[in-house]
């Protein structure tokens, strides 16, 4: 089966995530992340999450002050040998804003962020 063709933009970012399902926890480092979804690197081998499992994922942010966790929803839609790959289902209008501003810091384009933004997301 072809890879979909990703519509939004992905930007390397290394943060720590968790992610939550059937009362289980894996914990990682996200690699890469974007207004749909993100690529998580667990910090073990040994994980028993499959394609198509509904997972909560929060996502720890911090700065030279404050520590920030943004909480998602999501589908692992791929997962190989080096991690999962997740497509974000579900989000608080907030967490959108922290993303959002994230992908566009990181990509360095704020109005293509916004356009995809529009395009993705049209009619909700």
């Amino acid at each position: 089966m072809p890879e979909k063709k990703r519509d939004t933009t992905r930007v390397e970012f290394h943060t720590r995530a968790e992610l939550r399902a059937d009362g289980k926890q894996l914990e990682g480092t996200v690699e890469n992340l974007s207004l749909k979804g993100m690529y998580l690197k667990p910090e073990t081998s040994h994980f028993s999450i499959q394609t198509g499992q509904k997972v909560e994922i929060s996502i720890h942010l911090s700065g030279a002050s404050t520590k920030l966790s943004i909480e998602v929803q999501g589908e692992v839609v791929r997962w190989d040998k080096t991690g999962l790959g997740i497509e974000f289902t579900e989000m608080e209008f907030d967490t959108f804003v922290h993303l959002r501003n994230i992908v566009a810091y990181n990509a360095g384009d704020e109005d293509r962020i916004m356009e995809e933004f529009s395009n993705t997301y049209e009619g909700l």
